[in-house]
């Protein structure tokens, strides 16, 4: 992931829609005397463990319950290589072959994610309004039909 130290991770993301899961994903750590925040979220496209699910069935729930336990198999590690702090998942249990990872992501984790749908949505309404403003800018009324295609963003 990206790593900022504390005070610019605060002034990138503090009092942004964007706040809440940053914090889901990054890791708080010292190096010396500086706190370093390593975000993992930044370059989710590349950073597989993101793929892991939380072990709770229900992630409105604050703790695992105890069936939710029983598939809780990865837990995050910190180690310091050179001086460096890196994270890892690792197994806390024996896990079989074709077994899904789980881990858990924190009490606030259902309330992060159901944020995140809503922005998503939010920003998907707000992208269409936007299009089909330029669009009828454009001189097309009728929706997105006979558009050329150099005109559609998605």
């Amino acid at each position: 992931g990206t790593v900022y130290t504390e005070p610019e991770f605060k002034e990138v993301f503090d009092e942004t829609n964007e706040a809440n899961i940053r914090n889901v994903y990054a890791f708080d750590l010292m190096v010396g005397q500086d706190r370093l925040v390593i975000d993992g979220y930044n370059d989710k496209k590349h950073n597989p463990l993101i793929c892991i699910n939380d072990c709770r069935m229900n992630i409105d729930d604050e703790l695992p319950s105890n069936s939710d336990e029983e598939k809780w198999n990865t837990e995050f590690r910190t180690c310091y290589i050179d001086g460096f702090p890196r994270v890892f998942v690792v197994c806390c249990k024996n896990i079989q072959a074709k077994q899904p990872l789980s881990i858990f992501y924190g009490n606030d984790y259902g309330i992060v994610v159901r944020n995140l749908k809503q922005q998503d949505l939010a920003r998907a309404k707000i992208s269409a309004l936007i299009d089909d403003d330029i669009l009828q800018i454009l001189g097309y009324d009728q929706g997105r039909q006979g558009v050329p295609e150099m005109y559609i963003l998605e």
